[in-house]
């Protein structure tokens, strides 16, 4: 069973403070990193395959985003694919924004994961957002950060952002009903 909490916990957590580092002078010139091409509406995701390694950035688009969050955000990066789980981060100015996405998620592994949560992490109920769904609070650089995690059919999903419960609850559903149409 994997610590699905916990670490996406602080890899959201050393996302934001990545984020916000001064720059320093490079060392050496960095090897462009490929960004997945978003399409104009979003793709369904597969139950049951495994996730391609853009399949959490084209769940939603960057329009969807901003018109959630009232937001300007650009184009998602993959930030820690593999074949379950995928990491997507939409940047814009003083917002950092993820939808993760976990495939082969169960009830099980899910309720383990929110149980592993530190006494310093607390978590509250969502009710109405996918099967299951929690959230927890974080604080960063860029203010109080809310992650929601939702559990739908076989899979899990997780977004995150600087915004209220009830906005990032709306951006959830639109990322399920993406998610799960066909």
């Amino acid at each position: 069973m994997r610590p699905l909490v916990p670490a996406l916990c602080l890899g959201i957590a050393v996302t934001l403070a990545a984020c916000s580092a001064s720059p320093k002078a490079p060392q050496s010139t960095p090897t462009p990193t490929p960004t997945p091409s978003v399409s104009a509406s979003p793709s369904a995701l597969p139950t049951q395959l495994p996730a391609s390694p853009a399949i959490g950035c084209t769940i939603v688009t960057p329009d969807e985003v901003n018109a959630a969050l009232r937001t300007t955000v650009g184009v998602p990066t993959v930030d820690h694919p593999s074949q379950a789980e995928t990491d997507c981060t939409f940047t814009g100015p003083g917002q950092l924004v993820t939808v993760d996405v976990i495939v082969g998620e169960t009830a099980a592994s899910f309720a383990a994961d929110k149980s592993q949560l530190t006494a310093n992490q607390t978590w509250a109920d969502v009710a109405g957002v996918g099967d299951q769904a929690y959230y927890v609070t974080l604080a960063s650089q860029y203010g109080t950060t809310i992650v929601l995690y939702a559990l739908k059919g076989s899979n899990a999903f997780v977004t995150s952002a600087q915004t209220d419960l009830r906005t990032l609850e709306m951006l959830m559903n639109q990322v399920l009903a993406h998610a799960t149409s066909k």
